[in-house]
């Protein structure tokens, strides 16, 4: 998100929105920017837009290992980066996008947390910041169609 200027952010932005409310009828107040790439500029334009920037501590690089050979070397990455780790409460990335992420790598996460005896292991990210339900979505305000000049 840093690459582009500010305008065309909010239109990409905006027009996300858009979907998302016709498909949920609310607007998730939280953005993870592609890469995790969003400069203070970006950081700033978000916030103003209603969001929370978050990013991630613990990756999987799920999308280097996307065929029934590969997929199991993220887990691998997944437990030893969590085991090194201090603490237990992570940010996980993973893509959605992925088939063997979605069928495979989830759920050997999950069984792999209640192996060692994690007792919560489906949490949103508004969990994991501490922020009450009634923040993790919004609904337009009065100048959502309202373009940047």
């Amino acid at each position: 998100m840093s690459p582009i200027d500010n305008a065309t952010r909010y239109r990409e932005i905006h027009d996300l929105e858009v979907a998302l409310f016709n498909i949920l009828g609310k607007i998730p107040t939280y953005f993870r920017p592609p890469y995790g790439d969003c400069n203070i500029q970006c950081i700033t334009q978000l916030h103003d837009m209603g969001y929370h920037v978050v990013g991630w501590d613990l990756d999987t690089r799920d999308w280097e290992y996307t065929t029934e050979a590969t997929w199991e070397l993220a887990l691998k990455k997944f437990t030893s980066r969590h085991n090194d780790k201090h603490g237990d409460n992570h940010l996980v990335l993973m893509h959605d996008v992925q088939q063997m992420t979605a069928s495979d790598l989830l759920p050997a996460v999950l069984q792999s947390l209640k192996n060692d005896n994690h007792d919560r292991l489906n949490v949103t990210v508004g969990d994991c910041l501490f922020d009450p339900p009634q923040n993790w979505y919004r609904l337009p305000g009065r100048d959502w169609d309202r373009n940047p000049s």
